[in-house]
């Protein structure tokens, strides 16, 4: 895997701890053939205030909406080292989920109208909390980040 972290913040996770963070969920989420494959690239960046509207994060691929295998990673540098934590889990749940095939945006990554989910068609207009590629990433998220936070601790 190919992994690139930028980050212009004291107040993020450090290099090193965010590539082991990456490279540990890479690791337990997909299979080594496909992680080998993948390149990604972290950018902690300001992203405006934490609301409802704006989680903090997010993950988009960059070459081809065909289970691609170059994916960006943005989280905000307003997020505490926990939330930055929890946040990277749920979006390299959504790395997998691109990589796989299970979800398919049609258009790109910002624009899309449609998403399949496990061949079926879902609309972006159903709402957040209930699109199911968000519920799998939360549900993942929360049962898994306090793991790799001890991880980083230990």
């Amino acid at each position: 895997m190919k992994l690139y972290v930028h980050s212009k913040s004291s107040k993020t996770l450090t290099s090193s701890e965010t590539k082991k963070l990456i490279i540990a969920l890479a690791e337990s989420l997909m299979s080594a053939r496909m992680v080998k494959r993948l390149t990604i690239t972290i950018n902690f960046i300001d992203m405006g205030p934490i609301s409802p509207e704006n989680p903090g994060a997010d993950c988009g691929w960059e070459d081809t909406n065909y289970r691609p295998r170059e994916f960006s990673i943005n989280i905000c540098t307003r997020l505490s080292r926990t939330n930055q934590i929890s946040s990277i889990v749920h979006e390299m749940v959504h790395v997998r989920q691109y990589a796989t095939g299970q979800m398919f945006d049609y258009f790109n990554h910002l624009y899309n109208k449609y998403t399949r989910w496990k061949n079926k068609l879902v609309s972006t207009r159903v709402p957040y909390m209930k699109q199911p590629w968000e519920i799998e990433a939360y549900r993942i998220e929360n049962s898994t980040y306090k793991k790799y936070v001890r991880m980083l601790e230990g």
